[in-house]
């Protein structure tokens, strides 16, 4: 589907806040609210938004390790009764589902680092679960507004649109069961009106903003679209694993992806053989090759390996990362 520069315009700033107002963007569009209204429900009739979310720190909500985890099953037939059983064990699941390849993946936020052999320990009861591999994340910058959805030079950000950098605890801003309640509603949909979630968990419009104020300005949470990057031409992601020569070299290596288009989700890990994850948006061939060829002359890597999958699902996932680096 073809976007023009309204439209792009449009994705790039709900991506960046779902919560930013119609009338904003018309004002520096210099066009009118009701146009943009009707243009963003243009984008959600051809598919390309598909719902909105949140982005969530969950470092800063207590949670000291978020693992990764790929696990291969002994039989595909069984793999509901896999996902149930995962659904049910007593940690933070953030995200759980199927890739491509039929393995089942899934990302848990841990309280403890110990957590993880007790978590092991749980998964490998399951008689259908034959392998588990695991990554223990450091950090994670997920940029989806990074897409280059128009082909015009890459978009320099403004120090607004910069992450949020904080070194706020969250015993320090002791959230409660209203902040908790606040974030899950906003996961299953930004973008609702503050009334309507002040009305469901039973509290004030006042309190609803002001703790969304507070929850957004610490760099907890971040409200972005979800949309189908299918509709804007892409269909595969390049994950590239890489390591850098020498821990000094890291920044520098991140700098040099964040020059590569298309590059949308980085994480730095512990454990494995691997130092840094890269998913770069993939539209054919040709950008294939061409990042490929980029990658590899990166200066300061000691090992590379990547791997093509389709896309399959929209991006950012509901409860996502945010950005922490």
């Amino acid at each position: 589907m073809r976007i023009d520069e309204i439209g792009a315009k449009i994705i790039r700033d709900l991506l960046l806040d779902a919560r930013k107002s119609f009338t904003q963007i018309a004002k520096e569009c210099k066009l009118s609210t009701a146009s943009i209204g009707e243009r963003f429900v243009e984008l959600e009739k051809k598919g390309v938004i598909v719902g909105s979310t949140t982005q969530v720190n969950f470092e800063l909500l207590g949670f000291t390790a978020i693992c990764d985890f790929m696990i291969r099953i002994f039989d595909q037939t069984e793999a509901e009764q896999v996902l149930q059983y995962i659904r049910k064990i007593p940690f933070k699941i953030i995200f759980l589902g199927q890739d491509p390849r039929n393995n089942i993946v899934f990302l848990v936020g841990l309280k403890n680092i110990n957590e993880i052999n007790l978590l092991k320990e749980i998964l490998r009861k399951n008689r259908n679960i034959i392998d588990i591999k695991l990554q223990q994340w450091t950090g994670c910058r997920n940029i989806p507004e990074n897409l280059e959805i128009l082909n015009s030079p890459k978009k320099v950000k403004s120090k607004s649109e910069d992450p949020i950098q904080t070194n706020i605890k969250v015993t320090d801003l002791k959230l409660d069961e209203v902040d908790f309640q606040i974030i899950e509603k906003l996961s299953l949909d930004s973008m609702q009106p503050f009334r309507k979630i002040a009305e469901e968990i039973g509290v004030s419009l006042k309190t609803v903003s002001k703790r969304y104020r507070i929850l957004k300005e610490n760099g907890i949470i971040k409200s972005t679209i979800q949309i189908d990057p299918t509709k804007l031409g892409y269909y595969a992601i390049a994950d590239f694993m890489v390591t850098p020569a020498s821990q000094t070299n890291l920044k520098s290596v991140i700098d040099e992806f964040m020059d590569i288009k298309d590059t949308i989700v980085m994480v730095t890990t512990t454990s494995g053989e691997y130092d840094l994850s890269v998913h770069i948006a993939i539209k054919d061939i040709n950008q294939l090759l061409s990042t490929q060829i980029q990658v590899s002359k990166i200066i300061g890597l000691s090992k590379i390996w990547s791997s093509v999958l389709p896309i399959f699902g929209p991006l950012p996932i509901v409860r996502e990362y945010l950005t922490t680096f």
